[in-house]
């Protein structure tokens, strides 16, 4: 059986909606139009190149697949000599808004640290001032990190942290560090003016 074609007298192959209007056009060149909507049964196995469009919160990404970055620094420092959590380096701060509400948040975080006298500076992240109680000493992470300083000597540290974002929302996320020091002898982040801190989120689909 010979191939059934369909072919225009004009430019443009038109398939007509109820209306008259059209509702599928195909160029002379095979570039197609559809005025609506197109919903294809089945899987597209091969879509080649999309040069345009955007993603919606539906599309489904599998496990592991990282979905959104964003990278945040500051130069300079904060202190605190309290022994109670304090929020610090009010520069460095990483909003992040997930596209998904499902997805979770891992964040790494580099930063410079110092201890003015002997004793411990405890390091971690916190998220949003509502969570702040609740979201330093993550399970795993056991405060950042125990530093001990007796000859005023700077150093940099890094974290990470996976935040499971269980609360089901795309709202804006706000991370940043938190600091204590166990003996109210001054505790720094970003120690000298030029110390650079910087913070990294990945949104990671689950």
């Amino acid at each position: 059986m010979a191939n059934l074609i369909i072919k225009s007298s004009a430019d443009n192959l038109v398939l007509q909606g109820s209306d008259a209007s059209p509702a599928v056009t195909v160029a002379a060149d095979g570039q197609t139009t559809f005025a609506e909507n197109a919903t294809l049964s089945g899987s597209a196995n091969n879509l080649g190149t999309t040069t345009a469009g955007t993603l919606s919160s539906g599309v489904v990404f599998p496990s592991g697949h990282v979905i959104k970055s964003k990278y945040v620094q500051a130069v300079g420092d904060s202190n605190t000599s309290s022994t109670s959590w304090n929020t610090v380096h009010d520069e460095l701060v990483m909003t992040f808004t997930p596209v998904f509400a499902t997805s979770s948040i891992l964040l790494q975080a580099q930063f410079g640290v110092h201890k003015a006298a002997t004793g411990y500076a405890q390091y971690d992240f916190y998220k949003n001032a509502s969570d702040f109680t609740v979201t330093y000493n993550v399970t795993g992470l056991d405060y950042g990190l125990a530093f001990i300083n007796t000859a005023s000597h700077w150093d940099t540290i890094s974290m990470q942290w996976l935040d499971p974002v269980t609360e089901n929302s795309t709202t804006e996320k706000t991370y940043k560090i938190s600091l204590r020091s166990t003996d109210s002898n001054l505790a720094y982040v970003g120690w000298g003016a030029q110390a650079i801190c910087s913070i990294v989120a990945w949104e990671i689909a689950v």
